[in-house]
């Protein structure tokens, strides 16, 4: 952003006044951004835009108000959040695909098949809808990537989002609070463990032998347990 500002014949400062109005008060219009200029206003409304997903639907659960969140993307594709309220803090719980091609059984995000890759803003617009739709703006505490998609087969779009999460200037949620969920594609958790991101990895395993994950989990005819508790391990 800073680089786009100055591009544009902008202070580099501008780009922080900007990200503020995004991130921290929620405002996804220019013209309302009152510390600019008009004619910056202006400027960028003929140059650039915000990014935005919208809330479609929200339901509630009776039983503990956890909220699952119903979006539509610019291409009218559709994913879904969730919003969990624990006695440690709020967690939203992201989507990283538009579908998924992993094939587990137990899961329906992969019915579909897989139709795309989500970009980091577009995982990060997902908590940013949630926090200025409710009340009191409530503080996002945590975040865990296991919405539908499998999170390793977006790497860099994901660890991208990470480290946007972690920003001072975005979310300032701790790496310590952000957890990601794979069913298991090794190559790429090591390749995250290079990443030195002390993020907490949750594997998807619901089996406790070979025989029957290979019944109900495709990637494990590949990545068997043995060798994934290994790499997890590692």
């Amino acid at each position: 952003m800073e680089n786009l500002f100055i591009k544009m014949g902008f202070k580099k400062y501008r780009a922080k006044q900007v990200t503020n109005w995004i991130y921290k008060k929620g405002v996804e219009d220019f013209q309302q951004m009152t510390n600019l200029s008009q004619e910056m206003r202006d400027i960028l409304d003929k140059n650039v835009y915000i990014g935005t997903i919208k809330i479609v639907e929200k339901k509630a659960s009776k039983i503990d108000g956890t909220e699952k969140y119903l979006y539509l993307l610019e291409d009218n594709n559709i994913i879904e959040s969730v919003l969990m309220r624990h006695s440690y803090g709020n967690s939203i719980c992201v989507s990283s695909q538009v579908g998924c091609r992993m094939g587990c059984r137990l899961c329906a995000s992969t019915i579909d098949g897989f139709v795309r890759n989500l970009r980091a803003w577009e995982m990060l617009d997902q908590i940013l809808q949630i926090k200025n739709s409710l009340e009191n703006s409530l503080p996002i505490t945590h975040v865990v990537i296991m919405g539908s998609g499998e999170p390793l087969e977006n790497y860099d779009e994901v660890v991208k989002f990470i480290k946007l999460v972690n920003m001072p200037e975005i979310l300032n949620i701790s790496f310590r609070r952000i957890t990601l969920s794979t069913c298991g594609l090794l190559p790429a958790i090591i390749k995250l463990a290079k990443e030195d991101i002390p993020i907490t990895l949750s594997v998807s395993l619901h089996a406790p032998n070979d025989e029957i994950r290979n019944k109900i989990m495709p990637i494990n005819k590949k990545y068997p347990i043995s060798p994934l508790i290994s790499t997890c391990k590692q």
